[in-house]
């Protein structure tokens, strides 16, 4: 019998938030491009929410490199950096816009103020380092007394009350900006000039001298564009520091530097990390074995000293041909054998299975070619019939279940490989799906040592892919970006499940010579950004801005949720009308788009879709 040692879910704390800073360096898993980071250079991490920006990150700080070297503060002398985390908050950037002041009196407010937040993370640090080494001054009183001036607060003469005073300083000037006198403005600092003095000091007069500083910018799509410029303009210029900054996908919308028309490029500036294009499928498959793996270690033991089951073992998957059976191959090839026996046809199909059987009939009357010809394809060249399976086995499944009702698994979505191309590269989404299958394996009545069986991974994946549309109401565009999920699912879904044997259509594209409008360029933005979809480069290459030079993939998280493939195949065209059409009036594009390929709109919703019936049918 195995057992939870730690009384802890290891899945059920699959966001960084929720976890303590030493549980996250615990659990933490070095990705391939973590080297990367680690690099002197000014680096830019973009990926989607869920990907990990801010769990490496923080594991680029002195906090997390202290952790990982088991508190031997012997070893802190042959550190070659220092990182210093932190997370751009919304409620405070925000503060700093407003009719009051002008546009640059914002944003010298606003210099100031990241002045004393970065100056406060190295003071932390020093004060961090003489807690470990009390008989060492990390700092000198002419120095405490430097950055003081600097930063235009009270003065101080030690660690301990240069901490202090920007602590109070930053309390104060948040203060004011509740209370704005536009006429009564503080004294304020220099752009960056205190944080190059504070710099200065650490790296050449301190016991952390010759270390590089990192500062390590999270969520720094929450800045406002004027606030990204200043700190563009700190990354360009910094010579005794390196910023890494981690960024969604479209949220650094400004790339100027400040009071330059230059704008900040790769890789003259910094180096770009992007986590889609930097994890290979291969990478990140062992990337999230091994972090799933841990986990598991981690959390459970047996009492006979049995290590308990890999995440492989746990999620067991299904052949083509096992997932037929329980999708009904049986009476469907039954079906079919009678019918052979009762026409004209006479071929021998003893050497024939069943779905070879299902394959070649659907593959007759879709492309209108005698079943007698297809059957003996079959038989007589095993090579050729062999490729036509690998090639179309997988679409032929969606066909097994076409016009049944009353089930909730019109296809099933099991093993540890199909979970990983789900969540595609997105460490979040991967232990949510483990999260859900173990929590509905438990609901069971299951001991956590037994493989969960593929039912219950599919009904976890549905809810999950449930979870996560429900999820981006919270977000900007929600509403729209919920209903073009809704409408592209479904028609998705029709098509995997009616079209001919072919590979199966699960991607949009624009056309090269129609102009997105300005609406439908933002949906798409918001849609990017939020994972809603993924884009990727299409062959038509042009600029990283026009958003018709890629093709769009609904992320494959919701494909048990809709029941289509999560598979890149075969793309659709839609116009920019019909984009915004899926937004605006979903029910009517639908039915066009639909009509338009010879499927009926208004065939039966998959089980769990029926929680949206009243809004397939209602809008218009």
């Amino acid at each position: 019998m195995t057992t939870d040692h730690a009384h802890v879910d290891p899945f059920g704390s699959y966001k960084a938030e929720w976890l303590s800073d030493q549980k996250m360096f615990d659990l933490f898993r070095k990705p391939t491009y973590f080297p990367d980071l680690e690099s002197n250079r000014p680096c830019v991490l973009v990926g989607g929410r869920g990907t990990g920006k801010t769990t490496v990150l923080k594991c680029l700080s002195y906090q997390a490199k202290h952790h990982f070297e088991e508190q031997d503060v012997t070893k802190i002398a042959g550190w070659k950096y220092v990182g210093l985390y932190h997370r751009i908050n919304t409620n405070r950037v925000t503060a700093f816009v407003g009719p009051e002041l002008t546009d640059l009196q914002w944003e010298r407010l606003f210099s100031h103020y990241v002045n004393l937040l970065l100056c406060s993370q190295l003071a932390q640090l020093l004060d961090w380092h003489q807690s470990l080494y009390p008989a060492i001054s990390s700092i000198s009183k002419e120095d405490c007394e430097i950055v003081s001036l600097a930063l235009k607060i009270d003065p101080s003469s030690n660690i301990y009350e240069l901490k202090s005073s920007i602590k109070t300083g930053i309390v104060k000037f948040e203060g004011y900006l509740n209370n704005l006198e536009p006429d009564n403005l503080p004294e304020v600092s220099l752009q960056g000039q205190p944080i190059d003095e504070f710099c200065e000091i650490v790296s050449e007069r301190t016991p952390l001298a010759g270390k590089r500083i990192f500062f390590l910018i999270d969520e720094f799509e929450n800045l406002l564009d004027y606030q990204q410029v200043i700190f563009n303009t700190l990354l360009k210029h910094s010579q005794l520091y390196s910023i890494k900054i981690g960024v969604r996908e479209f949220g650094w919308r400004n790339k100027r530097a400040l009071r330059s028309q230059e704008s900040l490029v790769s890789p003259a500036d910094y180096a770009l990390i992007n986590i889609d294009s930097a994890f290979d499928d291969n990478a990140f498959s062992e990337f999230a074995t091994s972090v799933c793996d841990d986990r598991l270690r981690s959390a459970y033991s047996s009492d006979d000293g049995t290590p308990p089951l890999s995440i492989k073992d746990l999620l067991p998957g299904l052949t083509w041909r096992q997932e037929a059976e329980l999708l009904g191959l049986t009476s469907k090839s039954e079906e079919i054998r009678r019918e052979i026996k009762n026409s004209s046809i006479r071929i021998d199909l003893e050497t024939l299975d069943d779905f070879d059987l299902f394959l070649a009939k659907i593959w007759s009357e879709d492309h209108d070619e005698k079943l007698e010809k297809i059957l003996s394809l079959a038989i007589k060249d095993k090579i050729s019939w062999r490729n036509r399976t690998n090639n179309y086995g997988h679409v032929a499944l969606f066909r097994l279940r076409q016009g049944r009702s009353g089930t909730s698994i019109r296809k099933y979505y099991s093993g540890w490989d199909t979970y990983v191309k789900l969540s595609h590269k997105n460490i979040r989404y991967t232990m949510q799906l483990v999260d859900e299958a173990r929590r509905q394996h438990r609901e069971l009545g299951n001991s956590i040592d037994i493989r969960i069986e593929p039912e219950t991974q599919t009904h976890a994946a549905q809810r999950v892919g449930r979870l996560n549309l429900g999820e981006l109401e919270g977000f900007e565009n929600g509403g729209q970006l919920i209903k073009l999920l809704l409408g592209l699912g479904r028609i998705f879904e029709r098509m995997s499940g009616n079209t001919a044997v072919a590979p199966e259509t699960n991607q949009f594209h624009f056309d090269d010579n129609e102009k997105l409008p300005d609406d439908a360029y933002k949906i798409l933005q918001a849609a990017v950004m939020n994972l809603a979809v993924i884009r990727t480069k299409a062959t038509k290459l042009s600029s990283e801005h026009d958003l018709r030079a890629y093709d769009y993939f609904v992320h494959p998280i919701y494909a048990p949720y809709f029941v289509f493939s999560y598979r890149k195949k075969r793309k659709l065209k839609l116009s920019a009308e019909q984009f915004l059409g899926l937004v605006h009036s979903t029910q009517s594009t639908i039915k066009d788009i639909l009509k338009s390929k010879r499927l009926d709109p208004d065939a039966e919703l998959p089980e769990q879709l029926k929680l949206f019936e009243g809004f397939y049918a209602s809008n218009s």
